[in-house]
C-alpha cells in the first residue's frame, strides 16, 4: 500500500476499535458507505480490513436479511 498514508491510518484504525462495533453497525442496518462516514474512515480502508481480516462470512451474517 505504498502511497497510501490515509489508507493505512485507517486500517490501523479498524485494527485498533472492536470488531462488535462494526458488526453492530451492520446488524443495526448501516450501509458500508455510512459506516464509513460515521467512523471518519475511507471504503477502501474498510473493505481492506474486512479483506485481511478475512470478516466478510461475518459481514455477510450480520447484515438484516430484509
Amino acid at each position: 500500500m505504498a502511497g497510501t498514508p490515509k489508507r493505512r491510518k485507517d486500517v490501523a484504525f479498524l485494527n485498533e476499535m472492536p470488531e462488535d462495533m462494526i458488526f453492530s453497525m451492520i446488524e443495526a442496518g448501516k450501509s458500508i458507505a455510512d459506516i464509513c462516514i460515521e467512523l471518519g474512515i475511507g471504503k477502501r480502508a474498510l473493505d481492506d480490513w474486512i479483506e485481511e481480516n478475512d470478516h466478510s462470512a461475518m459481514i455477510t451474517r450480520a447484515r438484516p436479511c430484509c
